[in-house]
């Protein structure tokens, strides 16, 4: 109706623009008549239905009178079916007479008879109905002033460019991001669930077309660099042969052969990659653009804590109830790691929370109350010693606090996984769920000390899974499982490794084994598919990590001692990492339950599994096979301009170093203070080693490569390790890093220890494996051209004293040394007979 009242002004003149104005007809008619009068060739009514039969109106007029009918007609019918909706409505709450059965039938009916033929699509529809109605209007005023005068029309056009464009972006932005306040009925039907299928079929489409463009491309860029490849032999040579006759430049940049040729191979891959720069322009500028949409995503999202911490800001400032307060207060206790600070902060919750403080009595329920106080204002970080705990009663609760974020998580999981109606309501479902639900009471009876044993809840937990495997008809839903797997894993951080059944151990392993039977040998894990649930698979491998054997009599914790190592460090990174599996991706969940069984079946003894000929061989096949895609997969390129993939080998490299840590994390933590760890598994030392010596990772995720090789013993020459170095991508990068002078310092110095290392491995006592070794070493020395005229042991003293001098330099840069020059010269001769005492000691065994 508004539109109806602002169009009719406009509509008013709007007829006579479509027929000639009657006063001008009537004076051109007069001068004709008069002018043919003169000449009296033709009659006047001749000459009038000749004239009237040439008009015609302008095409602006035309566009304008149809854009404002058609305006005005949608109006008047948008206005027309909400009376209509009206009516609908009102019959739908109409006859409510009769027994309320029947009224509930009746009533039902009707719903389902709305929906079955679109009612509430319609509805919303209309308001479309009148914006389309709005747009058709103001867009038909723009026309018509630009027609009459263009000043006038400038800043109308401007207005309603600035609307339609507000209108758009809103559209659009509310299309994309979830609980966007400016929605429109663009954008909740796009939203809407009768799409879904279409977007499914579009993404297939449109997933072909990028795969098959891409392809397209990759073709084209090889096709390209084997062009440049003549561009960059000419310039390499031209290059070589001025380095060559310019004796200056040879004595400044080589000193031998191998120098030379270094240089050489150095100006080929300068050439090839500025031939290739425009390459990697473009595919930089792609990426960069789809990294700024996900910044600007995220950007608009809310995560779960902030909007937390949000509300909770928002009650605490603006709330006129004094017990909401108070309970907004006492909630920020309940905060964990993570959430965020500054909204409470910048409400004022500290000053708020020492005002209930100080106002606090004596009595039970009030100092429970300031507990809480307390802690909430801990987590905000106030500094004062009157709120100061020692250190046990810190982790606590911390411990407490994350055992209550582990229980939302675990079932909102619960929650979704039930959600496709394929769960059996039997009596071991529910009792397995059970188990799962009451874990965290559990877990804070643990630190209260209320309860002192886990080995009654395990054995049930064993019988149930156990059950699961021998018999079909208490099978249990993955659901079931899920929640066994937690409570295992949580029960596990608080007991001994006598508490924990050596049958659950055997079951964890059995799971993992049927785990991997349905994934192909040669399937990676990035291509899994999404339905294996390797989450469930990362708690039973907790179970088993946290199940340590001491190794003897000195490594026997004592009961006090062990009370202390439940209620630190074996405890919270558990629970840490259960909490991960609920928030980290799923590909990383698979990336940690590989490293987990690697760990576990590298040192079967160490964790109470007796290995037997044929145990678990289907899981140590598909260990082997991950390991070779990822050594494949995550190795550096030779060069980092050619690899297509570099994006998506970052994340890989990203999800291995943090799965390592992960795993290595939980092997130390569950061992007792003063033992050592076993060695890493010797798959994942090659990788680690290798990754150690890519300059391209970040300096943080290098660190974190050394950090692990350095917490970890050194491997034994085992068959495993000869078959992840037969593959002589290993030696290969390793030598080609130390010896590409371009390559930083710190990798270099980092590739010739892990060399010399394989040195040291190498000797000693002669043994198939070491001999194997050996051999390997040596023909990589010899099919190097920069090393071929090197002997065994001469390279292996030029690795020893590289070492030495790099570290020696870093030393004394660093001031570890001082300026004692005699007293430097004693500390690394005391290094160097170190290294020929582990010499001694490689080649007496």
């Amino acid at each position: 109706m508004l539109g109806c009242v602002c169009s009719y002004s406009f509509l008013i003149a709007s007829p006579l623009s479509l027929k000639r104005d009657p006063n001008e007809s009537n004076v051109e008619i007069s001068l004709a008549k008069y002018q043919y009068k003169v000449t009296g060739n033709v009659s006047a009514r001749l000459l009038e239905q000749d004239f009237l039969s040439k008009f015609t109106p302008s095409r602006t007029v035309l566009v304008v009178n149809t854009l404002w009918y058609t305006s005005l007609s949608l109006s008047i019918a948008t206005a027309f079916m909400a009376m209509l909706a009206k009516d609908w409505c009102y019959s739908f709450g109409a006859k409510r007479t009769g027994h309320p059965f029947d009224q509930a039938r009746r009533r039902q009916r009707k719903w389902k008879l709305i929906e079955r033929w679109k009612m509430p699509e319609l509805i919303d529809g209309l308001s479309f109905m009148m914006h389309l109605s709005l747009l058709l209007f103001v867009v038909g005023v723009c026309i018509h002033l630009w027609d009459l005068n263009r000043t006038v029309a400038i800043p109308v056009i401007s207005i309603a460019g600035i609307f339609l464009t507000f209108y758009i972006w809103t559209s659009i932005i509310a299309s994309l991001v979830d609980s966007f306040p400016y929605t429109t009925i663009i954008s909740r039907a796009l939203r809407s669930n009768h799409l879904q299928p279409l977007y499914l079929t579009v993404g297939k489409l449109t997933s072909r077309g990028v795969s098959t463009l891409t392809l397209v491309y990759i073709g084209a860029h090889y096709v390209y660099l084997a062009l440049a490849i003549i561009p960059a032999g000419i310039l390499t040579a031209f290059f070589s042969l001025f380095a060559i006759l310019d004796r200056y430049s040879l004595a400044a940049f080589t000193n031998t052969s191998a120098d030379l040729f270094a240089l050489i191979q150095f100006l080929w891959v300068t050439a090839a990659e500025l031939v290739a720069m425009p390459w990697q322009i473009l595919v930089g500028l792609c990426l960069r653009i789809g990294s700024l949409f996900n910044w600007l995503t995220k950007r608009l999202e809310l995560s779960e804590d902030r909007t937390t911490s949000l509300a909770l800001a928002w009650i605490i400032q603006h709330c006129e109830t004094p017990s909401a307060v108070d309970i907004a207060l006492q909630a920020i206790a309940g905060a964990g790691q993570g959430f965020p600070r500054e909204p409470l902060l910048s409400c004022q919750a500290i000053w708020q929370i020492m005002l209930r403080v100080i106002s606090h009595n004596s009595s039970h329920e009030d100092h429970a109350r300031n507990d809480r106080y307390t802690r909430g204002l801990k987590f905000l970080g106030f500094d004062s010693n009157l709120i100061s705990a020692d250190e046990r009663q810190k982790t606590e609760e911390d411990i407490e606090l994350m055992v209550w974020d582990l229980k939302a998580k675990h079932e909102r999981r619960i929650a979704e996984l039930t959600k496709d109606g394929s769960f059996i309501p039997s009596d071991h479902n529910f009792q397995a769920l059970k188990i799962g639900t009451s874990v965290a009471s559990q877990c804070l009876g643990f630190l209260t000390g209320e309860v002192k044993t886990t080995s009654e809840t395990l054995s049930t937990i064993t019988r149930l899974i156990s059950r699961h495997f021998k018999s079909s008809t208490e099978r249990l839903h993955p659901v079931a499982l899920h929640s066994l797997a937690k409570a295992a894993a949580l029960y596990a951080s608080f007991s001994t490794a006598s508490e924990i059944p050596p049958e659950l151990l055997n079951l964890c392993m059995k799971y993992c084994e049927t785990l991997v039977e349905g994934i192909d040998s040669v399937e990676e894990i990035d291509d899994v598919d999404s339905t294996c649930d390797f989450g469930t698979g990362v708690m039973f491998v907790m179970c088993i990590l946290m199940h340590v054997r001491p190794a003897s009599s000195r490594d026997q914790v004592s009961e006090t001692g062990l009370s202390l190592f439940r209620c630190q460090a074996r405890p919270g990174r558990t629970i840490r990492m259960l909490i991960d599996v609920y928030t980290e991706d799923e590909k990383l969940q698979g990336y940690i339950f590989w490293l987990g069984c690697c760990e576990i079946l590298c040192n079967p003894s160490s964790y109470g599994l007796k290995m037997k000929a044929g145990n678990w061989e289907g899981l140590r096949r598909w260990c082997n096979n991950q390991a070779s895609h990822s050594l494949n997969r995550l190795v550096p390129p030779f060069m980092q301009s050619w690899n297509h993939d570099q994006m998506k080998r970052k994340v890989l490299r990203n999800r291995f170093i943090t799965a390592a840590s992960r795993i290595r994390d939980l092997v130390v933590a569950s061992r007792p203070s003063g033992t050592k760890p076993p060695p890493l598994p010797e798959p994942i030392h090659i990788i680690l080693a290798i990754l150690g010596c890519d300059s391209s990772l970040p300096s943080r995720k290098i660190q974190e490569c050394h950090k692990l090789l350095s917490q970890s013993q050194i491997p034994r020459p085992s068959e495993a390790l000869i078959e992840i170095i037969k593959t002589e991508m290993a030696l290969t990068i390793l030598v080609a890093t130390y010896l590409r002078k371009t390559q930083p310092h710190a990798q270099r110095h980092f590739a010739a220890t892990q060399l010399w290392l394989l040195f040291y491995l190498s000797s000693g006592r002669a043994s198939l494996n070491k001999c194997e070794l050996r051999e390997m070493i040596k023909s990589m020395i010899a099919s190097s051209p920069q090393l071929r005229t090197k002997e065994f042991d001469q390279f292996q003293r030029e690795l020893e004293d590289f070492i030495i001098i790099g570290y020696r330099k870093d030393h004394v840069v660093y001031g570890g040394v001082g300026g004692d020059e005699s007293r430097s010269r004693s500390i690394w001769d005391r290094f160097q007979v170190r290294l020929q005492k582990w010499q001694t000691e490689a080649s007496s065994q």
